[in-house]
């Protein structure tokens, strides 16, 4: 017996080689887009400590490792140090914070 309209599915290895690129298309955006966010989210943590009213905490540094943001530097207190990281937690919901930030011993 032969069914008309019957068509057979086609395994994921046999699509055509058009929807594989259109694939690896979007990936690569999708990648270069999380990348942006990534630079994105990195200079508004930045910014958020370049424009703090605490001049202490405008010189700290923050990078990105991995999946989490890390802020480094030197202060004079650890309120400072704590002023920092709220100042970066305000603007950056996305990631994990890391606070090295380490404090001057003042003796």
């Amino acid at each position: 017996m032969i069914r008309i309209g019957f068509v057979p599915a086609i395994e994921s290895s046999e699509r055509p080689a058009r929807n594989n690129r259109r694939g690896t298309a979007v990936a690569r955006m999708d990648e270069q887009m999380a990348r942006v966010v990534d630079a994105d989210t990195e200079e508004r943590a930045r910014i958020a400590l370049q424009a703090s009213p605490v001049h202490a905490i405008r010189a700290l540094e923050v990078t990105r490792e991995g999946d989490q943001l890390v802020v480094t530097g030197r202060v004079s207190t650890f309120y400072y140090k704590q002023l920092a990281q709220e100042a970066v937690l305000s603007v950056v919901k996305s990631l994990p914070i890391i606070n090295r930030v380490e404090v001057e011993d003042q003796r």
